[in-house]
C-alpha cells in the first residue's frame, strides 16, 4: 500500500492494505517501531502510535489521539479524537471513547464501554450556534493508572476514575471513584476498597524505545 506523505513510519510496522488514512487539516500522524495495524481499520491525520502498539480490525481513530506504548485497541472500536492512551493499556473491542478522554497506564477495558464528554447535549441548539462553543462544554473523562473496568460500563463526563479502582459490568459511574475502590450498580455505589498490596501490577520491563 501507498503510505501518505503525512504519516511518518519507523521501523518493522505492519499495516494492512485495507487500512485508510484520512487527512485532517495538514496534521501528521506518527506510527512507531514494531506496531501493527489490522485490516479496515481508518486512522485520520494528527494521530500518534507508540512503540508496539497495535490496533485491530475496522477500528477508527480520529485526529489528536496519542496510544501509548505497548498498548492495545482491539476490533471494531470508535476513538473519537483528542484522546490520550498511555502505556500497557488494553482497549478491548467494541468500546465507543468520546473525545477529551484520558486513560492511564496497565488500564485494562472490557468490550462495550462507553465514556461520554458532553454535559448537555446541546448540539447544535441555541446555547451555542456559534463556532468553538460546543468544543468549550465538552469534557471527557480521566481515567488513571491501573484501572480495570468491567464490562458494559457507562462513565460520564468530566468524572475521575481513581488509580486502581475496579468498575463492576454495567455500572453507570456519574461521580468520581476514589483509588483502590470497587464500584458496580448505578450512581457510582461503593462496595469497598481493595488493599493496595493485593493489587500489583507486573509491569513490563521491556525498552520500547
Amino acid at each position: 500500500m501507498v503510505i501518505p506523505s503525512w504519516v511518518e513510519v519507523k521501523e518493522d510496522v505492519l499495516i494492512h492494505p485495507s487500512v485508510v488514512f484520512v487527512p485532517h487539516n495538514g496534521e501528521k500522524s506518527f506510527i512507531g517501531k514494531r506496531v501493527r495495524i489490522e485490516s479496515g481499520s481508518v486512522i485520520y491525520g494528527g494521530v500518534r502510535f507508540g512503540n508496539d502498539s497495535a490496533v485491530g480490525h475496522n477500528t477508527v481513530i480520529r485526529f489528536g489521539t496519542v496510544i501509548g506504548a505497548h498498548s492495545v485497541v482491539a476490533n471494531l472500536c470508535m476513538l473519537e479524537g483528542n484522546i490520550s492512551i498511555g502505556d500497557h493499556t488494553l482497549i478491548h473491542s467494541n468500546n465507543h471513547i468520546g473525545q477529551k478522554t484520558t486513560i492511564g497506564d496497565y488500564v485494562f477495558i472490557a468490550p462495550m464501554c462507553v465514556t461520554t464528554n458532553d454535559p448537555k447535549m446541546y448540539f447544535y441548539r441555541k446555547e451555542y450556534s456559534r463556532t468553538g462553543e460546543h468544543w468549550k462544554l465538552l469534557n471527557g473523562p480521566t481515567i488513571k493508572d491501573g484501572v480495570r473496568i468491567a464490562v458494559g460500563v457507562i462513565i460520564f463526563p468530566g468524572v475521575t476514575i481513581g488509580s486502581h479502582a475496579v468498575l463492576g459490568a454495567g455500572s453507570i459511574i456519574t461521580e468520581d471513584v476514589p483509588d483502590y475502590a470497587v464500584v458496580h450498580g448505578d450512581s457510582s455505589r461503593i462496595q469497598r476498597f481493595i488493599d493496595p498490596k493485593e493489587d500489583l501490577i507486573f509491569k513490563c520491563d521491556k525498552d520500547h524505545t
